[in-house]
């Protein structure tokens, strides 16, 4: 079994910002080609982008997902991520509207994770949760197709699982962007 693999969740509508975040524009890069070049320089190069049918990217670089239920929400493209990625100990889930995150920031996470793969890992900029997060494969295989009450948050609290907070010093762990005038 391989150590870890990144799943981006990218089946939103972008309803708020017009489109698809994944192709709007972070330093001169699409919100995705930043986020796999990120998570590739961190040394994690099985990659997942989950998107919805009318909204496909492409790049050579990683899988593409869909998400035949993005109504339910993100927890839906996480359940669609780990089904295309089997064989790992666990899974970077990246929110594709979170360009800012420093590779860095990673690669501290996935240390962490080495270390103790049983756990959740969730970044933390001066106490404030932030994305994004590992979860351990015991607890992704545990996500159903139709059960996503709550989404991911509820998910781990009904488990009961701990979690471990890794402290960063990447701001860009609670930048998430909604609005074309956050960019």
């Amino acid at each position: 079994m391989q150590n870890l693999a990144a799943i981006i969740l990218a089946a939103g509508e972008g309803k708020r910002v017009g489109k698809a975040k994944w192709q709007l524009l972070f330093q001169g890069q699409t919100f995705l080609d930043c986020i796999v070049s990120k998570i590739i320089s961190a040394g994690i190069v099985d990659i997942v982008c989950v998107a919805r049918e009318n909204s496909l990217p492409f790049d050579k670089r990683i899988k593409i997902a869909i998400n035949t239920t993005p109504e339910n929400g993100m927890i839906s493209s996480i359940f669609y991520g780990v089904k295309a990625l089997t064989d790992f100990a666990g899974y970077l889930i990246f929110p594709v509207d979170h360009p800012e995150i420093n590779s860095a920031t990673l690669m501290q996470l996935q240390s962490a994770f080495i270390k103790n793969p049983k756990s959740v890992f969730i970044p933390q900029y001066q106490n404030r949760s932030g994305h994004p997060i590992i979860i351990p494969k015991h607890i992704a295989k545990q996500i159903l197709a139709d059960d996503y009450v709550g989404g991911l948050k509820e998910f781990l609290k009904n488990l009961g699982e701990k979690i471990a907070y890794v402290p960063v010093s990447d701001q860009g762990v609670l930048k998430n962007i909604n609005y074309l005038h956050e960019l």
